[in-house]
């Protein structure tokens, strides 16, 4: 009977310590984001949230910090406070500053969650005190969870759709804490008029009516593009050359109706500002297809001499930042020149400028048939242009020796064919499945001029815009001692 006693209180001590842990959990960590870091810091996502083509939009802001040792924290993630629900039934896609980070959001349950939460994390971001403000996170919700009301556990005092966020630095000591997920005020309508007073006795004929104003002309939309950097010396030449290029080329070429051009509205030695005023959105919308393509930002600071392709640009940082009042979402694109760091696509060091080597591909990719009714042949043709520097060694250069196009990472199983000037070839890969490449071309200055070959890819079960990783397909043409690699991009004719 002892025996059976002890066993009892035995068993009962033991379930009465296993139901301890995630009550001691709750009672050590119970607030987002349920570690210990200073939840004060620089950062900030601002209040309101845009919804953009299918994107939710959240805008990076600097906030007042003091002297607090976060102050100066780098930006390496950004935590959602979600619902438990949401992390196997929810697929959340992210964009920064437009174009798609090296790592995606991850679904995470840290050890002292309370029970009905989880955390989304967007990693990777890179990002510090000067480039963070300003900065565009967008997320994309594809599931059970396809709306913030539905995707953020609403923190205390708050309406569904309101998130907890909290971003960190590197070290993962520095939390800065904040919510967002206001929606933007609508604008107010238009003061109502008082009816007019009724006429006086004696009756008497009304007078004449006025007659209906025209209507108003369709809403404007002023569109300003500036150039921020600690770095260099910006000039008021700088900032006329951007105009004069932005007006000649962009605006030329993208069909927007300006009812005013381009012109510097700002210059100092840190900031050069152009604005112009837009007819209405869908110029904006047009303006934007070339004002928000980084390839062709790249084209712009590399006529200004601003790119890093430049050895006096080495070292530097300079954001870029297009505003279309209310008309559309701000777009941000930081260029980092400093070193060391990571490489942008073709992810090496060498000189991307274009034309810094006789080579170039066409800008227009030619369609043709695949070896199936579900495959298609794209292809791209060889061409030389003039070396902007034909006294340099790249410029010197007479051989192509490899061409690499920067992929989807999932698109490796779609590639089912492969040739180059009409000869079947072998494709490389790289670790990451983000580079396609073809080695050993060994094409020369003569061979291109008189055979214009072409690189012919099939592809099968999908479309092109879903093998590039943008919508113009980006590339970069090698020389043999890969210290030279000219950029490009080529889209469907």
């Amino acid at each position: 009977m002892r025996s059976r006693l002890l066993w009892a209180c035995g068993l009962a001590a033991l379930l009465a310590l296993a139901a301890m842990p995630a009550a001691l959990g709750q009672k050590i960590l119970p607030k987002f984001p349920y570690c210990r870091c200073v939840k004060k810091g620089p950062y900030a996502l601002a209040k309101n949230v845009d919804e953009i083509d299918g994107y939710y939009c959240f805008e990076i802001e600097q906030v007042p910090c003091g002297k607090d040792k976060c102050c100066k924290m780098d930006l390496r993630k950004v935590e959602f406070d979600a619902n438990v629900a949401c992390r196997d039934t929810t697929k959340v896609t992210a964009m920064v500053n437009g174009l798609l980070p090296k790592q995606q959001p991850t679904w995470t349950a840290p050890q002292d969650t309370p029970a009905g939460k989880a955390v989304l994390k967007l990693s990777g971001l890179g990002l510090n005190i000067t480039t963070a403000p300003g900065s565009l996170v967008c997320l994309k919700l594809d599931g059970q969870c396809n709306t913030l009301e539905k995707l953020c556990a609403v923190p205390k005092g708050q309406m569904p759709g309101i998130c907890a966020i909290s971003m960190f630095n590197t070290k993962d000591t520095c939390c800065p804490i904040s919510q967002t997920g206001w929606p933007f005020p609508p604008t107010p309508p238009p003061p109502s008029t008082r009816p007019s007073p009724p006429p006086r006795p004696p009756p008497s004929p009304p007078p004449p009516r006025k007659p209906s104003p025209p209507p108003s002309p369709p809403a404007s939309c002023p569109i300003c593009i500036t150039l921020n950097t600690t770095d260099v010396s910006l000039t008021r030449e700088v900032c006329d050359n951007l105009a004069d290029y932005v007006n000649s080329v962009w605006v030329d070429r993208s069909n927007a109706t300006l009812l005013q051009p381009f012109s510097c509205s700002l210059a100092t030695p840190s900031q050069v500002k152009i604005c112009a005023v837009a007819e209405g959105k869908p110029d904006t919308v047009d303006f934007a297809g070339i004002a928000e393509d980084t390839y062709e930002i790249q084209l712009m600071l590399e006529e200004l001499g601003l790119s890093c392709a430049f050895p006096s640009m080495m070292g530097t940082s300079m954001v870029y930042l297009v505003e279309y009042g209310t008309c559309r979402a701000v777009f941000t694109y930081v260029q980092d020149c400093k070193q060391p760091g990571p490489q942008p696509f073709p992810f090496c060091v060498c000189n991307r400028r274009p034309k810094a080597t006789p080579f170039a591909l066409d800008p227009t990719i030619r369609v043709k048939p695949g070896s199936s009714p579900r495959s298609t042949n794209y292809c791209w043709t060889a061409t030389t242009v003039a070396p902007y520097d034909p006294t340099s060694p790249c410029g010197k250069t007479n051989e192509l020796y490899k061409a690499e196009f920067y992929v989807r990472n999932n698109t490796r199983g779609a590639v089912t064919g492969l040739t180059a000037a009409g000869k079947s070839w072998s494709p490389v890969w790289d670790s990451d499945g983000k580079v396609f490449r073809l080695t050993n071309l060994m094409w020369t200055v003569d061979f291109v001029n008189t055979n214009q070959p072409q690189i012919c890819v099939e592809l099968t079960g999908i479309t092109l815009g879903q093998f590039c990783v943008t919508a113009n397909c980006q590339y970069a043409l090698f020389d043999a001692s890969k210290s030279c690699c000219p950029m490009g991009t080529a889209s469907l004719g």
